[in-house]
């Protein structure tokens, strides 16, 4: 199973309440499959993207460097 399930995106970012509503819907879904995941320990896996609004830029100067590096072999 996955250790976090990352949220990003302008929806997330902009709509903070998504999360706890996702949050809670997780723990709903599971149903005690997962029996150490409850809803005093979900907020530690489903979180948003760390790099926020700055996510797109970074990809794309990520993505530059990896074909700037390629083309150098």
């Amino acid at each position: 199973s996955a250790d976090r399930i990352v949220l990003g995106g302008s929806v997330s970012l902009r709509r903070p309440f998504l999360l706890p509503m996702l949050s809670e819907e997780a723990v709903r879904s599971l149903g005690g499959y997962l029996p150490h995941v409850d809803a005093a320990k979900i907020g530690n896996i489903v979180v948003l993207a760390a790099l926020g609004d700055h996510a797109g830029p970074m990809g794309a100067i990520e993505l530059a460097r990896m074909a700037r590096a390629q083309t150098r072999n």
